[in-house]
């Protein structure tokens, strides 16, 4: 049954992908959207980036970033008494119930559990005030600029705002992580919980990965005020994107519909293959020593390379059509230089090489003299 769901699963996706092929946008109903490409961050497509909003359950992506960066997995955690009152979805912990680090990680972003994110908070800074700081300076420090968490779960708080792009950024960092990007494709895990084994099974929130097999994740967050939030993510055809709907009609549909434009609309491609010639710099040829590959726009051509000097030698900027540059360190001397420079050297050139041998010539025949009864042949 489930292998019959996915493979008609597939051929819904093929059909969607062709019907937006051809479209000039994606059809989404969120009031602000992005996708970029998990590799490079370059942003694919993008609707209200940069309006504040609030992000709802999705700001605990990273809360679980900085549980992985922070706390060892096998920790054996406690809850304090501030998880008392924590409203939402939670995993009812009591004051003094324990659980490690990892389940912790599982309960947070497949149960979406309010009050693990406030556990993990009061062990990692002291506070959720604290914890909020350092939330801010991570998220800085990916490059966020219109961040602003106030608490690690996203209960509705008027200065816990972001926006569509940061998010994508958190997501985008976070994802580098195998423990989290095992974590937030999967549909169901049994923790440990011995003081309450009644209620162990967390199963996620996130139906996308149940109903799409190129899904890999990622957290879902709905409150009243931020309304239907998602951070999406699929492989397809060689490279991840991620999506961000945030105040949307249906998440699911929207972040299908700009999978399928996204997908339509681009691939990943060698834009340099090892071998291609680069140009000369230094007084030397260049090729490239490895392939650059990148996810681009289906129409995207290579418009200029161009050398620029680095650090053990030249790097390649490669300009595209679509005014995107990307840089290839693995740029090496031409193995072609030897066997093709005799072919270009210049008609003056030539010309200064007949004079030079012809006189070579001359003084052989004017050289012969006789020293001691011997004829010396200077060659």
């Amino acid at each position: 049954m489930m292998v019959r769901r996915s493979l008609l699963t597939l051929v819904l996706l093929a059909t969607v992908a062709r019907t937006f092929a051809g479209a000039t946008s994606p059809t989404v109903t969120a009031q602000s959207a992005i996708a970029i490409d998990a590799e490079s961050g370059r942003v694919l497509w993008e609707k209200d980036a940069d309006t504040i909003r609030y992000p709802a359950s999705t700001t605990k992506i990273l809360t679980a970033l900085l549980v992985l960066e922070r706390l060892p997995l096998d920790e054996v955690l406690t809850a304090p008494k501030e998880v008392e009152g924590v409203g939402g979805s939670s995993l009812y912990m009591l004051p003094g119930e324990r659980l490690t680090v990892r389940d912790a990680l599982y309960a947070i972003l497949l149960r979406s559990a309010n009050d693990v994110c406030v556990t993990v908070a009061c062990r990692i800074s002291g506070s959720v005030d604290k914890f909020a700081e350092l939330m801010n300076e991570r998220a800085k420090s990916i490059g966020c600029e219109h961040t602003h968490f106030h608490n690690p779960h996203g209960l509705n708080d008027a200065e816990h705002t972001t926006t569509a792009r940061d998010l994508a950024l958190i997501a985008r960092e976070a994802m580098k992580h195998p423990l989290f990007a095992k974590i937030v494709r999967t549909p169901k895990f049994e923790i440990s919980r011995p003081t309450v084994p009644q209620d162990q099974v967390l199963v996620s929130k996130n139906k996308w990965i149940r109903d799409d097999p190129t899904a890999d994740g990622i957290k879902t967050g709905y409150t009243e005020p931020a309304g239907k939030c998602f951070v999406g993510s699929a492989t397809r055809e060689g490279f991840r994107v991620i999506t961000v709907v945030l105040k949307s009609e249906n998440w699911e549909v929207d972040t299908a519909n700009l999978m399928a434009w996204t997908y339509a609309r681009h691939e990943r491609r060698a834009l340099v293959q090892a071998g291609d010639p680069l140009g000369s710099a230094q007084g030397r040829q260049w090729e490239a020593s490895s392939d650059l590959w990148k996810t681009v726009p289906e129409t995207t051509t290579v418009s200029e390379i161009e050398l620029a000097p680095g650090t053990a030698g030249p790097v390649a900027v490669v300009h595209c059509s679509d005014g995107f540059k990307y840089v290839l360190d693995g740029v090496v001397p031409s193995s072609t230089v030897a066997s093709t420079q005799a072919g270009t050297l210049s008609p003056v050139t030539w010309f200064l090489v007949a004079i030079l041998a012809g006189g070579a010539w001359m003084m052989n025949r004017r050289s012969r003299r006789m020293i001691g009864g011997a004829t010396i042949r200077f060659r």
